[in-house]
């Protein structure tokens, strides 16, 4: 599942209009039940400078920091420009934000609410406190990032190979054409971009989460 470029699913037993398109990533068609995720291409991203001023008003509540992403506490800004301290452009920084947190991370269930700050010292988690770490130290350096939340395809998290849980976040970045996108990453597989069987249900915290 980790190697898929794109992937189509016939819904069943759930409404399907209730999963929304995540252009340019996912699309649903409601009258055929199909739902498509095809992987973008890095190439077709610009290398665009890693803070973008005019994106503070815009995008503000993807840079603000909040009690579960305390993007501004003094450490995570510390350790946010330690990381991307050799990026030339915010594609680099996200791909080294993405690489501290999966080698930084154990990789195990935690009980408690997922907080960024508590992930980087404590330095383990599951997806939730992977995700957490990653967007704190994204929004510490002025890069517009959010949680999505859904399923996704595993051949490890349980007993059968199947559709589980997961969170994973999303940061804005430019296509060739200037198009903003939000491209899926995953800080719990070490991936830029995720897979396609991220399938994105919800975007948001906790209060989003419990609608899955």
């Amino acid at each position: 599942p980790r190697d898929k470029l794109g992937l189509v699913v016939r819904v069943l037993g759930v409404p399907i209009e209730k999963i929304s398109s995540s252009l340019p990533f996912q699309r649903v068609d409601l009258e055929k039940q199909l739902l498509s995720i095809q992987q973008i291409d890095l190439n077709r991203i610009q290398a665009t400078p890693i803070v973008n001023a005019e994106e503070e008003k815009e995008q503000r509540e993807s840079l603000i920091g909040t009690l579960d992403i305390p993007s501004e506490h003094p450490d995570i800004r510390a350790k946010s420009a330690e990381i991307i301290t050799a990026s030339s452009n915010r594609l680099e920084a996200i791909e080294s934000i993405n690489q501290f947190v999966f080698d930084y991370m154990e990789k195990t269930p935690v009980i408690g609410v997922p907080n960024g700050l508590s992930a980087l010292q404590q330095a383990q988690g599951d997806c939730n406190e992977h995700t957490a770490l990653f967007v704190s130290l994204a929004r510490a350096a002025k890069i517009p990032a959010r949680i999505a939340a859904g399923i996704v395809f595993s051949d490890r998290t349980g007993p059968l190979k199947q559709f589980y849980y997961h969170a994973w976040p999303e940061v804005l970045v430019y296509t060739e054409n200037n198009e903003p996108i939000w491209l899926p990453v995953d800080p719990t597989f070490g991936q830029v971009p995720a897979d396609a069987t991220h399938i994105k249900l919800v975007e948001g915290g906790l209060d989003r989460q419990v609608e899955i």
